[in-house]
């Protein structure tokens, strides 16, 4: 039995940080759906896979620079027809850990 829409979104939580950590934008992009809609921290709306693409290649490689990103979902509700809303948090970490 597949795990419920809701408990799979802190699978692809725990997935999305290993794939930052690791500065892996095509496992990263991998984990959204080709219909998803995000809504970045600064407000950037990006659909699809292509666009989140185009955007990571930019951010992830060296952004974190020594540092560290933990994922947590903050929300997660499902939403009809298979589709779940969910609010991943991101915390950056920098080096020295602030």
């Amino acid at each position: 039995m597949p795990p419920a829409p809701v408990e799979m979104a802190h699978h692809v939580a725990a997935a999305l940080q290993e794939a930052h950590a690791r500065e892996d934008v095509d496992r990263y992009v991998g984990l959204f759906d080709v219909a998803s809609t995000w809504i970045t921290s600064r407000g950037a709306l990006i659909v699809g896979r292509k666009e989140p693409a185009e955007y990571l290649a930019r951010v992830i490689p060296g952004g974190l620079a020594g540092g560290s990103v933990a994922c947590r979902v903050a929300h997660a509700r499902p939403a009809g027809d298979g589709a779940v809303v969910v609010v991943i948090e991101q915390e950056h970490r920098r080096a020295d850990g602030r």
